[in-house]
C-alpha cells in the first residue's frame, strides 16, 4: 500500500470520526471552550458525554483556559457543584439555596445534611423543598424509606393546581402512580426513585 494512500485513508478516518464525534476536533473544542466560554460540563451535556471525556480531549490538544476562581459542574441527577480551586472547597447549589432559610453553621455543619423534601430523579433545589436535618437521622430515614415527603410541598410553587391534587399516600407503589399522573398531566420528571 502506498504512503500517499495510507495518508488519505488516515485523513478520511479522522474526518469521519470528528463528524460523528465533534468533541474530538481541536477547532470545535477551542471554539466552544475558549471563544464561547462554555464549561466542560456544558460541552459534555451538549454531546451527551461525560465531563471527564471533554477534559481528556482538552488536555490531549493542550487547550487551556485562564484559571477561574470558581468552577461549576453538574452530575447526571442534576446536582450542581461549585469548586473553589485555590481553597480546595466544594459546595452544592442546594446548600447555597438552603442558606436563604438556614444559617451557615446549620448548612455546613459536619453533623447535618440538606434534605430534599420532594423526591424525584432530579434534585429540586428550591428553598421551599430543602430542610437541614441531623446527618444520622437523614441517613436513617432514607434507609427506612421514610424520607420521602408529599410532592405537593414543592409542586404548589410551579403549578396553579391545588396541592391536594398531589396527595401523598405513603407506599412506594402509590407514590409511583402519583408521579406517573404528574408526568402525564404536566410532562415533568420521571417516576420517584426513592429519595435523594
Amino acid at each position: 500500500m502506498s504512503t500517499e494512500k495510507s495518508q488519505r485513508d488516515a485523513a478520511e478516518t479522522k474526518r469521519a470520526t470528528t463528524e460523528l464525534q465533534p468533541y474530538k476536533d481541536p477547532q470545535v473544542l477551542e471554539e466552544l471552550y475558549i471563544e464561547d466560554g462554555h464549561t466542560q460540563a456544558e460541552i459534555g451535556d451538549f454531546y451527551n458525554i461525560d465531563q471527564s471525556t471533554v477534559s481528556y480531549w482538552l488536555d490531549k490538544y493542550g487547550i487551556e483556559r485562564e484559571e477561574r476562581d470558581l468552577y461549576r459542574s453538574e452530575s447526571d441527577d442534576g446536582r450542581i457543584q461549585y469548586t473553589v480551586p485555590e481553597e480546595e472547597t466544594r459546595f452544592y447549589q442546594y446548600q447555597m439555596n438552603a442558606l436563604l432559610d438556614y444559617g451557615t453553621d446549620e448548612v455546613f455543619n459536619p453533623f447535618t445534611h440538606v434534605h430534599h423534601l420532594m423526591a424525584g430523579p432530579y434534585a429540586v433545589d428550591r428553598p421551599a423543598n430543602l430542610r437541614v436535618m441531623n446527618r444520622k437521622e437523614h441517613m436513617k430515614s432514607h434507609a427506612q424509606g421514610t424520607a420521602v415527603d408529599p410532592p405537593s410541598t414543592i409542586l404548589q410553587f410551579y403549578f396553579e393546581d391545588e396541592p391536594d391534587d398531589y396527595a401523598y399516600f405513603g407506599s412506594k407503589e402509590e407514590r409511583l402512580k402519583d408521579w406517573g399522573r404528574l408526568k402525564e398531566k404536566h410532562g415533568i420528571g420521571d417516576v420517584d426513585r426513592g429519595g435523594e
